[in-house]
């Protein structure tokens, strides 16, 4: 879950990023991956700090895939969402949520943490900013009271 909060990757995203595809060397810790648009693909998903630890942890599990099923292959989103995480929220008492909602939570993070708008557009995949801004940024009282004082 940490993961997906703080890299904004769709479940499936996740699920399809390849060991040889994680690049902890260098500067800046990153994963190449994505989907489902031409914006999202072959993307650079930089690796926050504080998800490092996981994801160094992960590559020393066995299997291609950083997040792999117990055989060592690609993860199943189906029996994930519906072996691991609904029984966790089942037993911590939370709603029912889509893992899609990580998403959201990463793009208000990152608007609230100051980001570039075209640094999120390129991080979470999007072709247009517009999609990221309309769908994804969900402002909080503290953000609009921020605002608002701006005016003096």
């Amino acid at each position: 879950m940490m993961i997906l909060i703080y890299s904004g990757m769709r479940i499936n995203e996740l699920f399809s990023i390849r060991k040889a595809d994680v690049h902890l060397d260098g500067q800046t810790p990153h994963m190449i991956g994505g989907e489902k648009t031409e914006a999202g693909r072959d993307r650079m998903i930089p690796i926050a700090v504080p998800i490092l630890v996981h994801v160094k942890a992960l590559m020393q599990e066995p299997g291609e895939y950083l997040v792999s099923n117990t055989q060592g292959g690609k993860k199943s989103y189906h029996n994930f969402r519906e072996r691991e995480y609904y029984p966790l929220l089942e037993r911590l008492k939370l709603p029912k949520r889509t893992l899609h909602t990580t998403r959201h939570t990463f793009a208000s993070m990152m608007v609230e943490a100051g980001a570039r708008p075209e640094d999120l557009q390129k991080i979470m995949g999007h072709a247009d900013y517009s999609v990221t801004a309309n769908i994804y940024n969900h402002a909080n009282a503290e953000q609009l009271t921020r605002a608002i004082r701006l005016l003096g």
